[in-house]
């Protein structure tokens, strides 16, 4: 092989130049193996809707992950359910999110929870021009409202009121995005609301100092518990939303779903490894069970590998 180099001819080596060649490739494919061997940089949280609790949670870990270096997405979505279909559909991105429903593990055998972060309990708010209801079944034949239909809140809902035969076919079942549920129900539109959400969350937070308006001590809580496993009874105490004005005046029996942290199987170590700030704060809610914070899961699902074994609870 002949190149001309100032005007003279210089023969070339076909064999030096075919291990230079080689030599770049291989450089090449090494650069190719170790990029794509690294962990994702982003990750997706999927999140329910904008204010709800999920969507406080998913802020956490978006500071928490920031701070590691990841780029961080939150995706909010009113549909709270399907929130973990997203998270399964999902198999070469990394995308996380929050579930606090019944499952079947074998729907999501790549799926795995990284623990448990919370507990929400489901809140029933009734107007006091009804009086003073003892139970669910006072509200049938009334209008109620809650946060969209493929929400937990609406789910765990249907689920316990269908218990005392309140249904669809003898009540006005009305689903709104969860603001303008909060705020029809103040209005009076509403004869009562559901709303699964920390104690601590704005809405509940407004909710209970609303005039016109009260919460519903749910006393068949234990009974309901057996019934709908995933729940658990937990207690509201007496004047924590205004000790001072004994808001409210008795503690109130509730019912909770534990808020798991999921994702696919292939999740980096450094995102299971990253809990949100204020994690890991046993007591931080202000509802107990009858022996302390509940430590289950309701999710039977395999923890991810180097998941911490103490489930972490969030401010």
């Amino acid at each position: 092989m002949t190149a001309w180099r100032q005007g003279r001819a210089v023969r070339l080596n076909p064999v030096r130049i075919f291990n230079y060649a080689l030599g770049v490739a291989l450089a090449g494919l090494i650069v190719f193996a170790v990029i794509h061997a690294m962990p994702p940089r982003h990750v997706t949280i999927e999140t329910g809707p904008v204010g709800g609790s999920f969507y406080h949670a998913a802020e956490k870990y978006k500071r928490a992950l920031e701070a590691r270096g990841f780029r961080v997405t939150l995706h909010p979505d009113p549909n709270s359910l399907d929130i973990i279909d997203r998270v399964n559909e999902a198999p070469h991105r990394v995308r996380i999110g929050f579930v606090a429903q019944k499952l079947d593990p074998q729907r999501f055998p790549a799926i795995r929870s990284l623990g448990a972060i919370e507990m929400q309990p489901l809140f029933v708010f009734y107007a006091t021009r009804l009086g003073s209801p003892k139970s669910l079944d006072a509200l049938r034949g009334r209008r109620l409202v809650m946060p969209p239909e493929r929400s937990g809140s609406a789910d765990a809902a249907r689920l316990l009121l269908r218990e005392y035969d309140v249904t669809p076919a003898n009540t006005s079942f009305t689903y709104l995005p969860i603001a303008d549920a909060v705020a029809s129900l103040q209005a009076g539109r509403y004869d009562a609301g559901f709303f699964m959400l920390t104690p601590r969350n704005q809405f509940i937070t407004e909710l209970a100092s609303s005039p016109g308006l009260a919460l519903l001590d749910l006393r068949d809580t234990l009974t309901l518990s057996r019934l709908e496993s995933y729940l658990t009874p937990v207690v509201l105490p007496h004047g924590v939303y205004g000790i001072e004005r004994r808001n409210p005046p008795e503690n109130v029996h509730l019912l909770a779903a534990t808020v798991d942290v999921v994702a696919r199987d292939n999740v980096p170590a450094a995102v299971i490894n990253t809990p949100p700030s204020g994690a890991y704060q046993p007591g931080a809610t202000c509802t107990a069970t009858r022996d302390g914070f509940s430590s289950g899961r309701h999710i039977d699902m395999k923890p991810a590998a180097n998941t911490p074994n103490s489930p972490v609870r969030m401010k």
